[in-house]
């Protein structure tokens, strides 16, 4: 009997096709079955992420950032932060230099006309980074 492998060289285009279609969706069954349940899937649009998915202040006097975050007791609030560059609305372009792990702190806060603050943080911990999607999962401020 022969293998899978040894049978490619015999298969047509299509049937090349049809094999590659079915291993993508048995990939993405696998990757789903692995994930967290609570975990939150972030499409990727050409190198940046759309914060509005995971909080985003939408007012005029709100102020919106994404950063990857580390302990650091002498930074502001115990963060060393590297701010994700702005795309266009409420896009954020991907660091190349993150990766699976890291944690991400969210900022979405709005000040009011009387000029108070009101700041919101959520953090995620990045499950898995394709060139597709982003995974996170919920976590504490490290």
């Amino acid at each position: 009997m022969q293998t899978l492998l040894e049978t490619l060289p015999t298969l047509s285009d299509e049937d090349l096709a049809t094999l590659e279609t079915a291993i993508a969706a048995e990939r993405e069954r696998r990757n789903a079955a692995e994930r967290p349940p609570d975990a939150v899937v972030v499409t990727i649009d050409t190198g940046h992420v759309d914060q509005a998915i995971i909080g985003y202040e939408h007012h005029r006097r709100g102020s919106n950032w994404i950063a990857t975050v580390t302990h650091d007791p002498a930074s502001p609030g115990g963060l060393a932060r590297t701010f994700w560059a702005k795309g266009s609305g409420s896009y954020r372009a991907i660091p190349e230099t993150v990766a699976e792990g890291d944690i991400i702190e969210v900022a979405h806060d709005y000040t009011s006309g009387g000029g108070n603050r009101s700041r919101n943080r959520d953090y995620y911990r990045l499950w898995a980074v394709t060139s597709a999607e982003v995974i996170l999962v919920a976590t504490t401020k490290p």
